[in-house]
């Protein structure tokens, strides 16, 4: 996730900082790249998400009110919502950058079937001239506080900022999108490798400048070096938005690569094919799985290093000062040395391996998880010393604890019942009498179950993950089903409303036929990787519904439908 969260910081800083600079007339490369796939497109995809939630007419109802919007009560019936507009085709916008310019043009184009139409209705908006000027350029004053210029070529309207770059607009400014408009609805492309040098030490200059204000006397130069590393090696990131019809689920991706030969694009081709020990951690009809494995490079082991480093001089420091014995302190500073050891060298095997999955059923909850690690053994040892250390603050745990209380399939089992204190209703349903924690422990894993059945839960997910060793996964996914999770709530919430509503929704979210997950999904692709976060078709038909329900809330119509009326 950090490969994706840092670019998404030098997008923000990109865009953030491009808008305070003056245009200048040098030759230009694309830095931003804004693609809209149509006015077809769009209305096309919203009548189908009004189709999902039994609202055949809401494409036209919200074409009714973009008319509305742009032309008055007074707009004819048959006018188009936006006049003059070619709507088979894409729309788009480029931010450009020169190496030897701080400048940022900006030229924004939409296909035209009539000029004087579209330009009526911009000039309305604007306040100014709706007469067709002379020489075919448009002024637009006052736009966002600018002045804007306008003119039609070739079936395309463009819009810029400086009168000279009318006289070098493409022929064919589609071909700028570089296919975005025909794989996403809506997208933007940061091409990172064309930022100016100038610019690139301009930001980075900022950033040192903001860390010395707003984080005096802390390390910063990890993250700093980072962001430089991204500056300097990223080739693209690209955002997009998506409904696909043909699945029936929407996809909001994000893609980053490298500079080809770059120690980045070493990186991300690291990502390679990943393989998991833990596949059944994935447990059938769970509410939300995690599955993460891979690589680490060698900054990632050093950044987590020291961050292990900083944790432990903080906790001696606690630890001194909690007025301790001289043999409790050394024994609670050789259980955290040990445990950070552990820590340590499962960071050096430069290798990570996780899985997880919550599993919700109307009155209960169970969690299991899994992780490889170094030195299982070492860290049984510190269990049992931690476990020692809280028998002895606390007597009565050792009647809840029971070390080594069995081994399966060569894991070691330590297990904890805790009972549920009475009056405590809510506690009693989820978990029955008592609440079960299990630790389980090999030389190379460590093993997590808490809930009802915390035991055999366990034991089903490392059978099944034994019988599938070295499955080949993507990097890092995860799944959360809503139908289980309405379903607990429903049994669970606390008032009646959110009762109702969650049953609502539960009894629609069945009707999917499974189709009822948020799924977040990370692989490699060339020199790079890729996010995709995916809406199946069953949680669409809620959103669209609940829409509805505010749109008529909004409008003082009928209160929520029942489940049918989704």
């Amino acid at each position: 996730m950090r490969r994706t969260l840092l670019p998404m910081l030098v997008v923000a800083l990109l865009l953030g900082m491009a808008g305070a600079c003056p245009a200048q007339d040098t030759a230009l490369k694309p830095l931003v790249t804004v693609s809209f796939s149509g006015y077809d497109e769009l209305f096309s995809d919203i009548d189908y998400i009004g189709g999902l939630a039994n609202n055949e007419g809401m494409a036209d109802g919200l074409e009714a009110l973009l008319k509305l919007m742009t032309q008055g009560p007074m707009a004819a019936e048959d006018a188009p919502a936006v006049p003059g507009v070619d709507t088979k085709k894409p729309w788009g916008l480029l931010v450009q950058a020169a190496d030897d310019s701080p400048g940022f043009p900006v030229l924004v184009f939409v296909p035209v079937t009539d000029m004087d139409a579209l330009m009526g209705l911009v000039m309305n908006l604007a306040g100014g001239e709706a007469d067709a000027p002379a020489d075919g350029v448009w002024v637009i004053e006052d736009a966002g506080g600018q002045t804007l210029y306008a003119q039609e070529k070739g079936g395309w309207a463009f819009f810029v900022s400086d009168r000279a770059q009318l006289a070098d607009v493409p022929a064919d400014p589609a071909a700028a999108l570089g296919g975005l408009e025909k794989k996403y609805d809506l997208a933007v492309k940061v091409s990172v490798a064309n930022v100016p040098e100038a610019f690139r030490q301009e930001i980075l200059s900022g950033l040192e400048e903001g860390a010395q204000m707003f984080m005096p006397g802390q390390p910063a130069d990890n993250v700093l070096q980072q962001v430089k590393t991204m500056l300097n090696e990223l080739n693209e990131i690209v955002i997009g938005w998506q409904i696909d019809q043909t699945t029936g689920s929407a996809r909001l991706e994000v893609e980053v690569t490298a500079v080809a030969g770059t120690s980045l694009a070493t990186q991300f081709s690291e990502i390679g094919d990943t393989k998991t020990n833990f596949a059944g951690f994935e447990l059938p009809g769970a509410a939300v799985t995690l599955s993460a494995a891979g690589k680490l490079s060698d900054a990632d082991v050093a950044q987590v290093k020291g961050t292990i480093a900083e944790i432990r001089t903080d906790a001696v420091k606690q630890l001194e000062d909690e007025g301790l014995s001289g043999a409790e302190l050394a024994l609670a500073k050789q259980v955290l040395t040990d445990l950070l050891a552990v820590a340590e060298k499962t960071i050096e095997t430069k290798s990570a391996d996780i899985g997880a999955s919550v599993v919700l059923k109307p009155d209960a909850i169970t969690i299991v998880a899994a992780s490889a690690i170094a030195e299982g053994n070492k860290l049984e040892k510190v269990l049992k010393q931690v476990a020692g250390l809280a028998m002895d603050e606390e007597p009565e745990i050792a009647q809840m604890l029971k070390l080594d209380a069995g081994t399966h399939a060569g894991v070691k089992l330590h297990q904890l019942t805790v009972p549920v204190p009475p009056g405590e209703e809510e506690a009693a349903k989820m978990f029955g009498e008592s609440l079960e924690v299990v630790v389980g422990l090999s030389d190379t894993s460590v093993y997590f179950a808490l809930g009802r059945d915390a035991t055999a839960t366990l034991k089903q997910a490392i059978d099944a993950s034994a019988a599938a060793p070295g499955k080949s996964i993507a990097p890092m996914r995860i799944s959360i089903s809503a139908t289980p999770i309405a379903k607990f709530i429903a049994e669970m919430a606390p008032d009646m409303e959110t009762k109702g509503m969650a049953g609502m929704l539960a009894a629609v979210l069945e009707q999917s036929g499974g189709k009822d997950h948020i799924t977040i999904t990370s692989k490699g692709i060339p020199n790079g990787s890729s996010t995709q976060v995916e809406i199946e078709g069953g949680l669409l038909k809620v959103i669209a519904a609940a829409a509805q329900m505010a749109q008529a809330a909004a409008g003082g119509g009928a209160g929520p439908p029942d489940a049918e009326g989704f």
